[in-house]
């Protein structure tokens, strides 16, 4: 098969020696293929997945750089709401306390949140009911 050569190996493997490449540019190889009984296929088959291994490293990259931008707002929020009902427990107590003066307004809402949740439950079990047994 060597005889049906046009181009040397020791050419082409020269060239790509000396091709001045700028950084970060594809990479170029050589290697020997043949069609005829499937030699060099596997290493072929390597090499074509090489762009996707890059792009694939280029996302990670990103999702890791997104990640530390997430920890560093999260760090900076921890920091700074200290003064907030959510982080001091003295403030979560007094609100409390303010919530308990209005008991006659807790106490209505309650009844109205339970009357809304009894009549969505109503309606469930109706629901239900209905997809268990056909009404017609």
């Amino acid at each position: 098969m060597y005889v049906n050569r046009v181009i040397a190996v020791d050419e082409v493997k020269g060239f790509i020696r000396y091709l001045e490449r700028p950084d970060g540019a594809a990479e170029v190889r050589y290697c020997e293929v043949s069609m005829k009984d499937c030699f060099g296929l596997s290493y072929l088959h390597k090499f074509f997945s090489i762009p996707f291994l890059q792009m694939q490293q280029e996302m990670l990259l990103q999702q890791l750089q997104e990640n530390r931008l997430q920890m560093q707002l999260t760090k900076d929020e921890l920091a700074y709401n200290t003064d907030s009902v959510d982080f001091n427990y003295q403030m979560y107590v007094s609100v409390l306390m303010e919530l308990s003066k209005r008991s006659d307004l807790l106490v209505s809402y309650e009844l109205a949140t339970l009357h809304f949740t009894s009549l969505h439950f109503t309606y469930l079990i109706l629901f239900i009911f209905k997809g268990y047994f056909s009404w017609g």
